[in-house]
């Protein structure tokens, strides 16, 4: 969507559905089916049961308690894509690559990490097979999308005469970037406009500090001003100011320019998403969980400025928001 036009696309690339509860031995037939060479994953943070302290899966949630217990039958992801692998290890068969599009810093890494942290409780030499054989490149998915409302789902049926209760609602823009860490052989990402380089690391600071950093700002003292969206925010000459302000004076000083990037004309971009008024993107959303979002969005950047000697006034006017 655009702020002058919508655009429908229907999404035709998707074969079948498997409902894993409902499901789990068809799940597991495709995983280890060899046809099968990319497993991603799109589950939210929450569903990688990661321990962010510790640094290491949690081992006191129940349902990986129950996976370690009874690994045939797995509830998780980690447990569904172990016994998948599993079958492929006992079988002699060629792994799966797991490729992580979830919103954490090092995805490929954190998933690889609590796979073996998984079968290091049961057996050793499947965990060595793992760290020598397969591969989780980390990747970084750019695009926003309000959460769907159910005017959306009717408005769309009103429009077009077909109910989808699955609808999703984005704007145009989209920025997947991957790391180039695959077997042999992979598919042409780059035909279908994604980035493959060699390191994501820097492409998700950029987007954390100069996207979620400034949505998070603007969530909160746009809420507190009594906007509605983030467009209603970036109406306001002294919003916009703010956000430049950050981006140029705080934010970049603290980033290494990512491959094929310019980081001037990357916040100029975000400035004219941000105005998309279509999105409807609320504050209130965006402001929640802040306690778990900031200090990768904001505190982050803070520390790095604080270490370089760098004043982080702007930042700080975002801190106190949040407290307010």
């Amino acid at each position: 969507m655009s702020s002058t036009k919508k655009r429908n696309q229907m999404i035709s690339s998707i074969s079948e559905f498997l409902i894993a509860k409902k499901e789990g031995q068809s799940v597991l037939n495709a995983l280890s089916d060899e046809q099968i060479e990319i497993v991603s994953l799109t589950i939210t943070e929450k569903g990688y049961h990661y321990n962010s302290d510790k640094k290491e899966l949690d081992f006191s949630n129940q349902n990986i308690i129950d996976d370690l217990e009874n690994p045939e039958n797995p509830k998780t992801a980690v447990g569904f894509l172990v016994a998948g692998l599993r079958d492929r290890y006992l079988s002699g068969k060629v792994p799966f690559t797991v490729l992580s599009c979830d919103n954490l810093p090092n995805n490929g890494a954190v998933l690889q990490k609590i796979t073996l942290d998984f079968v290091q409780k049961f057996d050793p030499a499947f965990a060595k097979w793992i760290s020598k054989e397969v591969r989780f490149p980390s990747s970084m998915v750019d695009r926003i999308t309000p959460a769907t409302k159910n005017r959306d789902i009717m408005n769309f049926a009103e429009e077009n005469g077909v109910h989808d209760p699955a609808l999703v609602v984005s704007e145009e823009f989209f920025q997947w970037v991957i790391e180039d860490k695959f077997p042999s052989a992979r598919p042409k990402f780059e035909l279908a406009g994604i980035q493959m380089v060699s390191n994501v690391e820097r492409h998700e600071k950029m987007k954390l500090r100069c996207l979620n950093g400034t949505h998070s700002a603007l969530a909160y003292l746009g809420y507190l001003a009594g906007f509605n969206t983030i467009a209603e925010c970036v109406s306001d000459d002294s919003m916009v100011n703010y956000i430049k302000y950050l981006w140029e004076e705080e934010i970049v000083q603290t980033l290494l320019t990512p491959e094929g990037e310019n980081l001037s004309d990357y916040c100029s971009k975000l400035l004219e998403r941000y105005q998309n008024s279509a999105l409807g993107h609320k504050t209130w959303q965006i402001a929640m969980d802040g306690s778990q979002k900031l200090p990768q969005r904001i505190l982050e950047t803070v520390s790095d400025l604080l270490t370089q000697n760098k004043n982080f006034k702007g930042l700080a006017l975002a801190i106190a928001a949040w407290i307010k």
